[in-house]
């Protein structure tokens, strides 16, 4: 589902670039992903990445990803954001299950 997929490219930004880099790059746009990772079961990793998103609106970004900087932003909260990354990757098997799941259901027709 089209769900899964900016659910997976979303897990695939943080865990390779970090919390910080994903939102200030996608800004307030994080909370559409957040409702993605809640309505595909993964309640975990929402409620981090909203957290995180509140972290970053902290910061001062005013919402727009234009005037945040990731490593000023990583700088001031690097403890919080470490927790919050650690429990969004903590559920990568969860999350590539039920990729798996999606794709052998949807190439056997059901």
């Amino acid at each position: 589902s089209r769900r899964l997929v900016r659910v997976w490219h979303s897990f695939g930004l943080i865990v390779n670039g970090g919390l910080h880099s994903y939102l200030c790059s996608v800004g307030d746009e994080a909370t559409g992903i957040a409702t993605a990772y809640l309505e595909a079961g993964l309640p975990q990793c929402s409620e981090a990445l909203m957290v995180a998103h509140g972290l970053w609106r902290e910061y001062g970004a005013a919402g727009s990803p234009d005037a945040s900087d990731p490593d000023e932003f990583r700088e001031r909260f690097d403890a919080e954001l470490d927790e919050l990354e650690s429990a969004i990757c903590d559920q990568e098997a969860l999350i590539a299950g039920q990729l798996l799941d999606a794709t052998h259901t949807r190439s056997s027709g059901r």
